[in-house]
């Protein structure tokens, strides 16, 4: 028969010879036996459920926070298994690309089995754009630093190495920019936009030379200066020319048929040519240099042979005391010694005849000798 005694909140139970001491915890009972032998029960723990959702595939360097719960209410305990990822607490940051997976464990306790699920995603390559930015430089020049932005921006440490490049090409035009050696780890789907690198026509400042030449003589060479120097192994083509004409005056210098290659833009700055009439050396010209203003037909007057050949001269007769006492233009060798009706004392006398612009000046002297 079995027996059951309670006292003091303990439950006595006594059967077959064992003797039962327990608490209120029946799960916790201890049996004697009376051959001293001791036997103590194993708890009976319960099962909990680990809700921890499917992860969708992420992105390399996306930072994803986990979110798992324990139907016992205990802490979660997350863990990477395998691939290319880092747990910090209950940040899942991707690390690179390929398989992953996750663990999200309850331990369990002394009244709860442990229990953990498994979760498995790809992680996948982070698409970016280069973009290129447009540069641009002068015929000649080197070419500048090709830079670029990234959209969306590099994972934190991430750099590229390598450099951009173009399309081959010095002259004058569009050169599309392209990746060149630019790379990256084997993270990234990478893409590009880019834009081009413009070479613009060097501006060459030519300044003619201000010339001139005689009236009636060939034209010299028109020169000129320019800056700044060439590229090596460019140079000018064609000549410049001046406005028509001989008559003396200025004629304005202009670029003509000068240029240079389609890789220059010429800034043009005139001078003037100038024709000059010439100083012609007067002839030899005889004059007498007496006068006997007595009517004889003899020396009355003040005679220059061939001066008809110089219609616009100019006729001044000087005293010692250099007054003007006489002035013709266009002289005809009409002075015969008098100045206003008077005829001039006896002695000598001076004179400058001009034979017009451009022409030499003539100077002399004459005797005046009366009848005594």
């Amino acid at each position: 028969m079995n027996k059951f005694y309670a006292s003091k909140g303990f439950l006595l139970f006594c059967s077959l010879g064992f003797t039962v001491f327990a608490t209120t915890d029946i799960a916790h009972a201890e049996f004697r036996h009376p051959g001293n032998f001791n036997h103590v029960t194993t708890p009976v723990k319960k099962d909990q459920t680990v809700t921890f959702g499917s992860i969708a595939n992420q992105v390399y360097g996306t930072k994803l926070s986990l979110k798992a719960s324990a139907s016992s209410g205990l802490p979660i305990t997350f863990e990477v298994l395998s691939g290319p990822a880092l747990i910090e607490g209950d940040i899942l940051r991707i690390m690179g690309t390929g398989q992953v997976t996750v663990s999200a464990s309850q331990d369990g306790n002394e009244s709860y089995n442990a229990r953990k699920v498994v979760r498995s995603f790809k992680a996948l390559r982070k698409k970016i754009t280069v973009v290129g930015n447009p540069i641009s430089k002068v015929y000649g020049d080197a070419d500048p630093v090709l830079s670029y932005i990234v959209k969306p921006g590099l994972v934190e440490g991430d750099v590229f190495t390598g450099a951009l490049s173009r399309e081959a090409g010095e002259h004058v035009g569009r050169y599309l920019i392209n990746l060149g050696t630019l790379d990256i780890k084997d993270c990234y789907d990478v893409d590009c936009e880019m834009d081009f690198l413009d070479i613009f026509s060097k501006t060459i400042e030519v300044t003619a030379n201000p010339m001139s030449k005689v009236y009636g003589s060939a034209d010299p060479v028109l020169t000129y200066s320019f800056t700044p120097a060439l590229i090596a192994g460019d140079a000018f083509q064609g000549q410049l020319s001046r406005s028509p004409g001989e008559l003396r005056g200025l004629y304005p210098i202009s670029l003509n048929t000068l240029k240079l290659s389609s890789d220059y833009f010429l800034a043009f700055k005139s001078a003037m040519f100038e024709v000059i009439k010439p100083v012609v050396p007067l002839p030899l010209l005889k004059a007498n240099n007496i006068i006997t203003p007595n009517g004889d037909g003899k020396n009355d007057f003040l005679v220059f042979d061939d001066l008809g050949e110089y219609p616009e001269n100019e006729l001044k007769v000087f005293d010692r005391a250099s007054r003007i006492l006489y002035l013709k233009k266009g002289y005809d060798n009409s002075f015969d010694a008098k100045v206003n009706g008077s005829t001039l004392t006896e002695g000598s006398y001076y004179y400058i005849i001009d034979f017009g612009p451009g022409k030499l000046k003539l100077k002399g002297f004459f005797n005046v000798i009366l009848d005594k």
